[in-house]
């Protein structure tokens, strides 16, 4: 009798490359979203927050979210982290606010995480290093991560790549 085991593939972080290898600080541009390509994610799996570090917090505001992908290009805002901006008067260190709407199902594919900041006083970790090949894009927009990443003016591919990673239940994190 032949015994056939299933192997099925765990869901890792959705990264915008390897936050480990070479990070500094940087400042964002005012009221500015940064897009990052992730990772394909290989199976289906619950994103549960998106995580993002600042060097330091100043007057400013942020949002985090995750948009949909159609042929290498961000689409759909799916979820974020605010209706309105949330201060980052005292944050320093790893943020990950609750999404609104709580967990969100993801199936297989490709996403862009996404960081909106209002000011260019807080510093931001980003990756550097020429060898991270990881897609970024940045737009302008006066207000939290619009619906469609198309309302962004001027997005284009830009070298700011903040350290954003997706949270999945029973990922890595």
């Amino acid at each position: 009798m032949t015994t056939i085991t299933t192997i099925s593939a765990q869901p890792v972080a959705l990264l915008c490359g390897d936050p480990a290898t070479s990070n500094t600080a940087g400042v964002g541009v005012a009221n500015t979203a940064y897009l990052v390509a992730t990772d394909r994610l290989p199976v289906p799996a619950t994103l549960t927050g998106v995580r993002v570090r600042f060097g330091a917090g100043g007057a400013g505001h942020y949002d985090v979210g995750i948009y949909s992908d159609v042929n290498g290009v961000p689409t759909t805002l799916l979820a974020h982290s605010a209706a309105t901006a949330t201060s980052l008067v005292t944050a320093t260190g790893v943020q990950t606010p609750a999404l609104i709407g709580g967990n969100l199902a993801l199936q297989a594919g490709r996403y862009w995480l996404a960081l909106w900041v209002d000011n260019a006083t807080d510093t931001i970790n980003r990756v550097t290093g020429a060898s991270n090949m990881t897609l970024v894009q940045s737009g302008t927009n006066a207000g939290p991560l619009p619906a469609a990443a198309s309302s962004l003016t001027g997005l284009a591919n830009t070298t700011l790549k903040p350290i954003i990673i997706g949270i999945l239940l029973n990922g890595w994190t």
